[in-house]
């Protein structure tokens, strides 16, 4: 969410150079985050359905919290560390990017874009793609193998109510495929040609997938329960009540004060 409000109000104001810097910053930051905690539940998951018995644990939320804000940090830091504080400061003659091609002179930054606040050149290829690829690799790995063992172990449950039905997997692969980050192929896919509709089609559905990434998860994993929509409902009721309780009572001391008004006022006039 931080990722998506910094990249609406920031992205296009590449001329304020420093705040430009700075939302490019924390957009690869942040995003890179995102990618991390999606390898941490990826992981998580697999220990869960596949290896089942995980052993010790002890800290796991704590070094998970470690890898998933710890590694962008760095990353993120190298990248701005090497472009912004090594590479732009080099003389015109022989400044050179991190693949040593020579970088066109009138060219502003080797950081970010000429036109948006956003990676650009080497440094979105080795700062964010690289290690997004990685996490998506792994996840993907992790996808199949849980995919496969939830089939197997379904056929072979013997009773055939305890059985999953196709819909039910099908809705889990979805599910997973929202929580593993797995819809930003349509990201990769993207590099595949030049074609100028099939690059506003493809960004259209890697924008509509990933903007609803949030949504998809919140849905799938917790209003599809009918204990959640309980909960939520007696909650909704029970705030509504609480609502009017106090309204009614408010009303209700008014009607006080108007009464002990009125007395007084007569008591003047007596």
């Amino acid at each position: 969410m931080i990722a998506y409000l910094i990249f609406v109000v920031g992205i296009d104001h590449p001329k304020q150079k420093n705040a430009c810097i700075a939302v490019t910053y924390l957009l690869h930051y942040f995003f890179l985050t995102s990618w991390c905690w999606m390898s941490v539940y990826s992981y998580d998951m697999y220990m869960s359905l596949v290896k089942v018995f995980r052993g010790n644990e002890h800290n796991f939320l704590q070094w998970c919290s470690l890898f998933a804000y710890g590694t962008p940090l760095v990353i993120a830091s190298i990248t701005v560390g090497v472009t912004v504080g090594y590479f732009d400061n080099l003389p015109q003659a022989v400044k050179q990017n991190l693949c040593g091609d020579v970088i066109d002179p009138l060219k502003k930054s080797t950081y970010h874009a000429s036109n948006i606040c956003w990676l650009n050149g080497p440094a979105l290829y080795i700062g964010f793609l690289i290690p997004i690829t990685i996490c998506f690799v792994v996840n993907f790995a992790i996808f199949v193998c849980v995919l496969k063992e939830i089939i197997e172990k379904n056929s072979k449950v013997e009773v055939s109510s305890m059985k999953r039905t196709v819909k039910q997997n099908m809705i889990f692969a979805v599910t997973m495929t929202s929580i593993m980050g797995l819809t930003w192929v349509f990201g990769y896919l993207l590099l595949l040609s030049d074609n100028q509709t099939y690059l506003t089609a493809m960004s259209w559905i890697f924008a509509l997938f990933n903007t609803l990434q949030g949504v998809g998860i919140f849905v799938l994993t917790a209003m599809r329960r009918p204990r959640f929509r309980k909960l939520w409902k007696n909650s909704t009721s029970a705030v509504t009540s609480s609502h009017a309780m106090s309204v009614f009572r408010g009303t209700d001391t008014l009607r006080s004060e108007d009464v002990s008004t009125a007395t007084t006022d007569m008591n003047h006039k007596e």
